[in-house]
């Protein structure tokens, strides 16, 4: 295994942390926002902006 495996490797866990702490905080702030909401519904909209702007940032790199 090269370097690079072995890296993102030991940065699998820390990312996966950070980017359920992404996936909170605007869940709760869209919560203070919409207090109505519908749980599921912003969970895929939050989902999809997020994975939106993963592949714009592929395309970026």
């Amino acid at each position: 295994m090269d370097m690079e495996h072995k890296e993102i490797d030991a940065l699998k866990n820390e990312i996966k942390k950070e980017l359920k702490l992404i996936y909170e905080a605007n869940m709760k702030v869209s919560g203070w926002d919409i207090p109505e909401r519908d749980d599921k519904e912003m969970s895929k909209l939050v989902l999809k902006t997020m994975q939106n702007a993963l592949d714009e940032l592929k395309k970026e790199i």
